[in-house]
């Protein structure tokens, strides 16, 4: 079986939402199906594992496919999330998707000086989420070597400073 396509099929798209026009990539209809969660952990390893990185970041729910692949890879996982949820000492990032104005925080006190970290999300459409985390994993110390998603959005146009790694790839 093609794990890509299987991995398309478990994909819920839901059609003009969170507004018209735009097609949602709904992950959770994955996620309830356990072998496709697992090809989706495991394609996502698979597009890194030659890179020399110390851990990996994301942001609270979307940061999943991160802390699994933190498991699997046995690299740290440093969270971040949206604004005023996080105790202690924070930094902030506001930013533009591609249906709002946003905010992320994350404590610097997780990320070492000059630790090399790959960005983890499940969808990059407008790239304003990746790109807030990078900005706050770099103002914390880090150094931000590339971007890894599940699902690419590509009629969105981005602009990354290091290399996007990506599993499946919709122009919808």
């Amino acid at each position: 079986m093609n794990k890509i396509r299987y991995l398309k099929q478990t994909i819920k798209v839901v059609k003009d939402y969170p507004k018209k026009g735009v097609n949602f990539k709904d992950v959770s209809s994955l996620l309830k199906d356990p072998e496709a969660f697992k090809y989706a952990i495991d394609l996502m390893a698979e597009k890194i594992k030659d890179l020399n990185y110390d851990a990996l970041a994301g942001q609270d729910v979307p940061a999943l496919f991160g802390i699994t692949l933190s498991y699997k890879l046995r690299k740290p996982f440093i969270m971040m999330n949206k604004r005023g949820t996080l105790p202690g000492q924070i930094i902030e990032k506001k930013f533009n998707t591609e249906y709002c104005v946003d905010e992320i925080e994350i404590n610097p006190e997780l990320v070492s000086p000059g630790q090399k970290v790959i960005v983890v999300g499940y969808l990059i459409a407008t790239s304003g989420t990746a790109k807030a985390m990078a900005e706050l994993v770099e103002k914390a110390g880090g150094e931000v070597i590339g971007f890894l998603y599940l699902i690419e959005q590509e009629n969105f146009e981005f602009a990354l400073s290091k290399p996007l790694y990506s599993v499946l790839k919709y122009e919808d």
